[in-house]
């Protein structure tokens, strides 16, 4: 790929294995806050519209969930329980990797 630099000239952009590379031999601390904010980046809230359009399916799914309450269809699962179960997904998850 070939991309106008600020002085004019053209240049080649860096591959993601040269980025990579050059990361790589930042001290610590720099890679550190380099590694933060490329997570972050991945962080980023949805534009307005995406939010505006979860926000409604959460309306939608917390109205669902209180009318099964209040009409005697939700199955309710002891806390001790509900944990376990996650753990034992969880570590499932971990042993298939």
């Amino acid at each position: 790929m070939v991309l106008m630099l600020r002085n004019g000239r053209l240049g080649r952009m860096a591959t993601p294995a040269e980025i990579r590379e050059s990361a790589l031999s930042l001290p610590r601390r720099e890679r550190a806050r380099l590694a933060s904010e490329l997570l972050g980046s991945l962080d980023e809230e949805p534009p307005a519209e995406d939010q505006s359009s979860v926000q409604a399916a959460w309306g939608r799914e917390i109205d669902r969930r209180v009318a099964s309450i209040e009409d005697g269809t939700a199955e309710y699962v002891d806390h001790d329980v509900a944990m376990r179960e996650v753990r034992d997904r969880l570590e499932a998850q971990r042993r298939s990797r």
